[in-house]
């Protein structure tokens, strides 16, 4: 993507039983089927659909790879920032 590292921001958290539920299921535990893993992408509005595909084709394969979990049990999820609508490091950005 040609960003800087410092661009890039990393979050994660694990569900407490209960706090994962499909339909009416809420398990005690998260499980390993569906989707152990749930990936929230946002990025700037300025990529194009085969981009954005592109991204998360490789976000998904490098989750698998490096951590074993197979990219049919991966759920990600792509959403745009807009140019002003973002506040990060003290000020409004426009692209």
């Amino acid at each position: 993507m040609g960003l800087k590292l410092y661009h890039v921001h990393t979050t994660w958290e694990f569900f407490l039983p209960g706090h994962h539920v499909k339909g009416d299921v809420a398990p005690g535990h998260q499980p390993r089927k569906p989707h152990p893993l749930i990936v929230d992408l946002l990025t700037p509005d300025f990529n194009d659909t085969t981009v954005i595909a592109i991204m998360l084709k490789t976000i998904a394969n490098s989750i698998s790879e490096r951590f074993g979990f197979p990219t049919n049990n991966i759920f990600i999820n792509h959403r745009q920032a807009h140019s002003s609508m973002v506040f990060d490091d003290g000020n409004i950005v426009q692209w």
